[in-house]
């Protein structure tokens, strides 16, 4: 929960008309190439996060933590986000592990 999660710069992200942030994941490496070229596959994929992950992208500054993340859903989102730190846990494991963050005081950002 101290962990300072960051948005990578491997990939950006924007606000829909709805509010909710879409991630621009840039699909690299051969395999994507391979894809693109002959099966048609997007160079960019686009993924719409739900409403929390959404505020927690908006609020992701590189200075907050895990944990004072978890205060600002709790006050957004109240009983609906419980339990709130199991939930960003697994939420950021999940955005680590496509590399959509990165935890700017126990790693270098990824580079492409």
């Amino acid at each position: 929960l101290e962990f300072v999660p960051a948005f990578s710069k491997l990939n950006t992200w924007e606000l829909n008309e709805e509010g909710r942030v879409v991630i621009h994941r840039v699909n690299r490496g051969f395999g994507a190439k391979f894809a693109q070229k002959f099966m048609r596959a997007p160079q960019i994929s686009r993924i719409k996060l739900e409403e929390i992950g959404s505020f927690v992208i908006r609020h992701m500054d590189g200075q907050r933590t895990i944990r004072e993340l978890g205060d600002l859903v709790a006050e957004e989102f109240g009983e609906k986000a419980e339990p709130r730190y199991e939930r960003l846990a697994e939420y950021m494991k999940s955005l680590r592990n496509n590399d959509f963050i990165y935890y700017k005081d126990r790693e270098p950002e990824p580079k492409a």
